[in-house]
């Protein structure tokens, strides 16, 4: 994120212009801004199963975990959802899998 540092002690801040589906900056302020526009874009975050952290797209791997949950009336239900980036390299390569594919 650049700065200006007016006369009068007043700070400017702007950040380059971000377009849907640009990887997450690394700045506080240039992430709000990067968020603003991913979600204007239609873009929505979802959970990982492993952190319970809340990933847009850019951030989820294409790793599947599936695990069965039950509802309000007990009955099973199988849900399948996404690993994000971080928790993929963690858990390494998916059983079976040859040369690391």
């Amino acid at each position: 994120m650049a700065t200006a540092r007016l006369g009068d002690g007043t700070i400017l801040t702007y950040s380059p212009g971000f377009k849907p589906g640009d990887p997450e900056p690394k700045g506080y302020l240039d992430w709000h801004d990067w968020a603003e526009v991913q979600h204007k874009a239609g873009l929505r975050q979802t959970q990982c199963p492993s952190c319970s952290r809340w990933q847009y797209p850019q951030g989820m791997s294409t790793r599947e975990v599936a695990y069965e949950a039950a509802t309000s009336r007990g009955q099973k239900i199988r849900v399948s959802s996404f690993m994000c980036l971080a928790c993929a390299e963690k858990a390494g390569p998916p059983e079976g899998a040859v040369n690391g594919r």
